[in-house]
C-alpha cells in the first residue's frame, strides 16, 4: 500500500503520535510511507528520530496554491500505478486533500482518509467534504456523537469508530505501591489541558507526604503563574517540571498515580491509556471520552472537570491507600491489554486503505 500522511500542526500533541505510531507500523510491515508538515522542529525532529524525512511545507490551507502542487508531486512518484491513500488528521487538511486528488485525475487514484480527534460539532457547510472523504474515523464514540450533533444529515458520510490504540512492546511497569508516591502530570500546560486545577488540589493536600512531576511545556503567560503559585503555598520544593520529555514510558514507570485533570473535552486521552499501559493508576476527567475508557472506581477514577476540590479528595483517597492504588493500576493495564493494543486498531486501518 502507498500512505501519505499530512501533519499540519504547530506543535507534539496525541494526533501527532498517533499518526508517528501509525506510518511506523506501516513501514515495518513493508508500505510505502510518506510524511509532509510544517517546517516545526516540534513536529519534524520525533519524526526524523523515528526515521522518517518529512517533506516540508506551508501548508496553509485555502490560500495555500503551493502545497496542492508539491503534495501531487509526492502522489505521483509512489512506486508502482496502485492508489495512494492520504490520510489527514483535521478538515482543513482534508480539503487541501482533495486538491491533490482532483490535480491527480487521470494520473493516479487517491483516496483520501480523515481522523477525527477532536469533540466538536461539525459544519453543515462542510457537507460536501464530509461526503467527499473516503472514509472519516472518530477515535470515540463520543467524538462521533459530538459531530453529528452539527444538525446535518448523515447520510453519505461514510464514518467508522476506531479507538486509539498503542503499541505494548513490554515496557517497564509502574510499583503503586511506593510510599512516598509520586504524582505524574504528561502533556502540554495550557489551561485547557487543567495544569492548574492540579496545582490547585495539591495545594489542598500540603499536609500529606508526596512527590509530583508536572512534564511538559507551555507560554509563560500560563506557566509562570503556576510557579509562583507553588512557591507561595509552600509547594516548589515538591513539585518537579522536567519540561517536554519525548519517551514518558520511565517517567510512567517511577510514578505512583498518574493525573489527567483535562478541562476541555477529549476526543479520547492518549495520555491515560499510555498510564494504563505501564499499571499506573489514573485520576482523569469525565468531561470527553474518558469513561469509554474508565470504569470509575475499578480501573481508574473520574472526576468532573474544573473541580480541585474532588480532585484533591481522589489524590488524598489513592495516596492513603496503596492497596487500591495497585488494584486500579492492575486493572488499568488488563484493561488496555483487552482493548488498546495495537493490531486491532492497525487492522482496522489497514482495511479502510485497501
Amino acid at each position: 500500500m502507498n500512505i501519505l500522511h499530512i501533519i499540519s500542526n504547530n506543535v507534539w500533541g496525541g494526533g501527532e503520535r498517533y499518526a508517528l505510531d501509525l506510518c511506523t507500523a506501516l513501514k515495518s510491515e513493508g508500505h510505502c510511507v510518506a510524511v509532509a508538515c510544517r517546517k516545526r522542529p516540534a513536529v519534524t525532529e520525533p519524526l526524523r528520530q523515528a526515521g522518517f524525512e518529512p517533506a516540508t511545507m506551508r501548508l496553509g490551507g485555502v490560500l495555500d496554491i503551493f502545497s496542492p502542487v508539491h503534495l501531487s508531486r509526492m502522489v505521483r512518484r509512489f512506486p508502482g500505478k496502485g492508489c495512494v491513500n492520504i490520510h489527514v488528521h483535521n478538515f482543513r487538511d482534508a480539503a487541501l486533500a482533495m486538491k491533490v486528488r482532483r490535480l491527480c485525475q487521470g494520473q493516479r487514484e487517491v483516496r483520501v482518509v480523515c481522523t477525527r480527534h477532536l469533540v466538536k460539532p461539525g459544519k453543515s457547510s462542510q457537507l460536501p467534504l464530509y461526503r467527499a472523504l473516503d472514509r472519516l474515523v472518530f477515535v470515540s464514540e463520543r467524538a462521533r456523537r459530538e459531530f453529528l450533533k452539527g444538525g446535518f444529515p448523515a447520510e453519505g458520510i461514510k464514518m467508522e469508530v476506531i479507538c486509539n490504540a498503542l503499541p505494548d512492546p513490554g515496557l517497564p511497569m509502574a510499583d503503586p505501591a511506593v510510599r512516598p508516591p509520586l504524582l505524574l502530570y504528561i502533556g502540554r500546560l495550557s489551561p485547557e489541558k487543567g495544569a492548574d486545577v492540579l496545582v490547585e488540589a495539591l495545594a489542598r493536600i500540603s499536609d500529606l507526604d508526596w512527590r509530583a512531576r508536572i512534564c511538559g511545556e507551555g507560554e509563560g503567560r500560563y506557566v509562570m503563574p503556576l510557579l509562583r503559585e507553588c512557591r507561595v503555598c509552600g509547594l516548589d520544593k515538591r513539585i518537579e517540571w522536567p519540561g517536554h520529555i519525548s519517551d514518558v514510558t520511565e517517567e510512567i514507570a517511577a510514578a505512583q498515580i498518574g493525573v489527567v485533570p483535562t478541562k476541555a473535552p477529549e476526543a479520547f486521552g492518549l495520555s491515560i491509556i499510555e498510564m494504563m499501559r505501564q499499571g499506573l493508576p489514573v485520576i482523569s476527567s469525565d468531561n470527553g471520552a474518558q469513561p469509554e475508557i474508565i470504569t470509575s472506581g475499578r480501573d481508574g477514577l473520574l472526576m468532573p472537570p474544573c473541580d480541585a476540590e474532588t480532585l484533591a479528595n481522589a489524590l488524598r483517597q489513592l495516596i492513603g491507600d496503596s492497596d487500591m492504588r495497585c488494584k486500579i493500576g492492575k486493572a488499568g493495564r488488563d484493561r488496555f491489554a483487552d482493548s488498546y493494543t495495537y493490531p486491532a486498531f492497525y487492522n482496522a486501518i489497514s482495511r479502510i486503505y485497501e
